[in-house]
């Protein structure tokens, strides 16, 4: 059986820096540059054992009935690029070993949720709808009723008081949280909801606002937003050049999507260099053909809860989003396909811990104005690891490469699911997996059949 665990999935500060698409061909499964090897393209989900005895397949992992499924979420096709067996224990048979989760993961799962509600709260605050879209012209927070004095900090303060009902309990897990949220004790937190003190904005919190509030460039258009149509609370997603036939539905909820605003000069440059154009399209935004000009451009957002960062460990999360998750690339291309005069430039995640930084990829069409544009810590890793053409040779960007690469990762998985194979994919993350005692091949159980 194959396993991931020789390649490099996870992005590091090493294998970024290596030069992927100078290996001889593509995709690949890592490049090596002197100490270090770069990304692997994901290969994921390996394909099953194919044993000499007919006999075996079941075994291994092939089902006589194929699963079939017609709307997927990011994190249900996330699960069958780790494991399809896991994959099918878990979502299919509902199979999951009885285990409490830890104190730590328990708070972290706590303070992620009231991050998630936070930011709602503040996007509230400026007119965006809860799983809609804004309807009004786009303006950055900063312009909005938010950037007026204390108003969002007012803003977080009410959605604590209101929702938040454990803040400022005597209880240490309390007192804890409620210190690093918004640097307040017990009793000044009670004082502030019995109107005797305003609490300044300090916390983690605070400096989440403050950083959306730096995102001078960026209009938020829609929070919590789902792709759907008017019949259908899923979307069609294009996942292969030229093959009609394939694709599958997507159904999720992407964290923040934003409108990039720029001041007349900029915009003047980019309509000048075919980026931005005035006129209508039917057509979605190209995604295996040469881009044309788009009326707006969009940055997709994902929030995630880090420990820290330090020095070390910043932007780390951003690049696992880019290289080993799926959600932003699916997300960036459901917005293209229901607004079909929009292009997706930017995605990235929100690392939201003792200090907030929005990090952005940034689509190397827009590189030459990225010294003028505040949408968050800008990074552009994605033309050291995807080649600017598709696979048929027409010209395009190394984010749009990106985007079809990890489309067809997804649909891979879609595949395997419904061709039955279900397979175990061995590796480090046996010793963690939630049905290591139901899986014959889990180092946790002796590894060997």
């Amino acid at each position: 059986m194959a396993s991931v665990d020789a390649v490099t999935l996870r992005p590091t500060r090493a294998s970024l820096k290596v030069n992927g698409v100078a290996a001889t061909e593509f995709p690949h499964l890592g490049h090596r540059e002197e100490k270090s090897v770069s990304v692997s393209v994901d290969p994921r989900p390996l394909p099953p054992y194919v044993p000499t005895e007919p006999g075996l397949s079941q075994r291994f992992g092939v089902l006589d009935v194929p699963l079939q499924r017609e709307v997927w979420s990011p994190s249900r096709l996330e699960a069958w690029l780790k494991c399809p067996r896991q994959a099918w224990l878990k979502q299919h048979l509902r199979a999951d070993d009885d285990e409490e989760m830890s104190t730590e993961d328990i708070d972290i799962r706590i303070r992620g949720q009231v991050v998630h509600e936070t930011e709602a709260a503040i996007l509230h605050g400026h007119g965006v709808p809860m799983g809609g879209e804004i309807t009004t012209e786009p303006q950055p927070l900063h312009l909005g009723p938010m950037g007026e004095g204390r108003a969002g900090w007012d803003a977080v303060l009410d959605f604590l008081q209101q929702d938040v009902h454990w803040l400022g309990r005597h209880n240490a897990v309390s007192v804890h949280r409620t210190k690093d949220l918004i640097d307040a004790s017990p009793e000044s937190w009670q004082a502030h909801q019995d109107g005797e003190i305003e609490l300044p904005p300090r916390g983690r919190l605070a400096r989440l606002l403050n950083a959306d509030l730096a995102l001078e460039h960026a209009a938020p258009v829609a929070m919590e937003w789902s792709p759907r149509v008017e019949s259908e609370r899923s979307v069609l997603l294009d996942t292969r050049e030229g093959d009609e036939a394939t694709g599958f539905r997507l159904f999720g909820y992407a964290d923040r999507v934003d409108v990039v605003v720029l001041p007349d000069a900029l915009r003047s440059m980019l309509v000048d260099q075919g980026v931005l154009g005035d006129a209508d399209h039917e057509t979605p935004f190209p995604l295996h053909d040469t881009p044309r000009p788009a009326q707006r451009l969009i940055v997709i957002r994902d929030l995630k809860t880090v420990r820290g960062p330090d020095s070390a460990s910043a932007g780390l999360r951003h690049m696992r989003c880019l290289f080993e998750d799926l959600q932003l690339a699916l997300y960036a291309r459901a917005w293209e396909l229901l607004h079909p005069n929009d292009r997706v430039i930017g995605v990235g995640a929100s690392e939201v811990g003792e200090s907030t930084t929005h990090y952005v990829e940034l689509d190397s069409d827009l590189a030459a104005l990225s010294e003028h544009l505040s949408i968050g810590e800008l990074t552009q890793v994605f033309p050291q690891h995807f080649p600017a053409s598709t696979p048929s040779g027409t010209t395009t960007t190394s984010f749009r490469r990106w985007m079809a690469e990890r489309l067809t990762v997804a649909q891979r998985a879609v595949d395997t699911a419904h061709q039955g194979h279900v397979h175990p994919t061995p590796g480090a993350h046996c010793s963690y997996c939630a049905v290591a005692h139901s899986c014959d091949v889990s180092q946790y159980s002796g590894g060997d059949f």
